[in-house]
């Protein structure tokens, strides 16, 4: 059962700077949501490891060994990402579905039966409140989500506006279904969704259902179709993938970037490598440099942000001093004192934007150490 994975979770966290835990406090209990920086396949070594995306737990007051709270979709990789090819070689396809442009939600009930909506990582970001609101504005759907919720089964919802278009473009702010997941990990089936949709909440937009069952007819409706960017591969048993359309990938990606070590490294930062790859699919030595290079980004970004999240939290104490006098003298005596202690600390600069309430752009910062080091090696 997933909820029995909460201490594999966090030791985790504890072994591979790739993975961490965030805890936000709401009403007197502590939410601890899993995830993950930047990651490659090789990353994911065990299935329960993939449940570090989304998955979140609650404890505190009552409730004294952490429970699960809410669950998504687990961990799943991109057509042509490593073995993904023979993986899949024997599986029966069940559907596929369009890939929504937006930001997934997630619901959970409170021990004192509110329903509250969460993000990625978070149960107070814009888009939870956003995806609140409408919950707490439609009775049919408030009493839909509680019904499963009960039952321990988890819808998933993609929250979409206007303001955010990725590639698709959306009309209106509104949740589209997406799926539903039992606590066991199980997934609904299609056929069984797709009726609870429709005689369950009609009015709520769906992601489209594409009735495909075999990799001949998904392979020929990737290389041919051109209206959206993405879509999800369901097989039957839960197994799940995600693949571009061909079109999309020979438009955005150019060959020549495979001999650009710059191009590269920013591919890599901008997590784009699996286009590469479909393109390099019969070069061993193209996905060689491809795999090695994004291998190399991936730990150093982990790297450079576990080091200075500890630095953050070592300095914590400085940083709300500062923040919180308005005496000029105090404010200038904070700021000399941390200059000395930190001036010869490789991470200087992001410490004086943290005491100056600046945004911190890790994978800005990383591009710009690895073009050093690129331009240090050409030199």
């Amino acid at each position: 059962m997933l909820r029995n994975i909460y201490d594999e979770l966090l030791r985790l966290t504890k072994i591979e700077d790739a993975f961490y835990s965030s805890v936000q406090e709401i009403e007197g209990y502590n939410i601890e949501s899993f995830s993950y920086r930047m990651a490659g396949y090789d990353m994911f070594k065990h299935d329960f490891w993939k449940e570090m995306r989304w998955i979140a737990f609650i404890y505190g007051n009552e409730i004294d060994k952490p429970k699960l709270f809410t669950l998504a979709y687990h961990k799943f990789f991109n057509y042509w990402e490593w073995e993904t090819i023979s993986e899949i070689k024997d599986l029966q396809i069940e559907s596929i579905q369009d890939k929504v442009d937006g930001s997934l939600i997630m619901f959970w009930k409170l021990p004192n039966g509110k329903i509250i909506a969460k993000s990625k990582t978070s149960i107070n970001s814009e888009v939870a409140n956003s995806a609140n609101n409408i919950l707490n504005s439609d009775q049919v759907l408030y009493s839909f989500v509680e019904k499963y919720l009960d039952l321990w089964i988890y819808p998933i919802f993609e929250y979409v506006w206007p303001d955010n278009r990725i590639v698709v473009s959306y009309d209106k702010s509104e949740l589209v279904f997406l799926w539903m997941r039992k606590i066991s990990g199980e997934y609904i089936d299609t056929n069984h969704l797709e009726n609870i949709r429709n005689t369950e909440i009609p009015h709520i937009s769906m992601s489209k259902i594409i009735w495909i069952n075999n990799l001949d007819a998904l392979m020929e409706k990737q290389k041919n179709d051109e209206w959206y960017e993405w879509f999800i591969v369901n097989f039957k048993w839960g197994y799940k993938l995600k693949m571009k359309l061909m079109t999309y990938v020979l438009k955005h990606t150019a060959k020549d970037n495979i001999s650009n070590q710059k191009n590269l490294i920013e591919i890599c930062l901008k997590e784009e490598t699996d286009d590469l790859r479909t393109l390099f699919s019969d070069d061993e030595v193209a996905l060689e440099i491809i795999n090695s290079t994004e291998k190399k980004v991936y730990d150093f970004y982990n790297k450079v942000v576990h080091e200075v999240e500890l630095l953050f939290d070592k300095y914590v104490y400085i940083f709300e001093k500062y923040k919180n006098t308005s005496n000029i003298e105090e404010k200038k005596a904070i700021r000399k004192d941390l200059v000395m202690h930190t001036l010869k600390n490789e991470y200087f600069r992001l410490i004086m934007l943290k005491l100056d309430e600046k945004d911190i752009d890790f994978k800005e910062y990383v591009k710009e150490r690895l073009f050093e080091e690129v331009k240090e090696l050409n030199s």
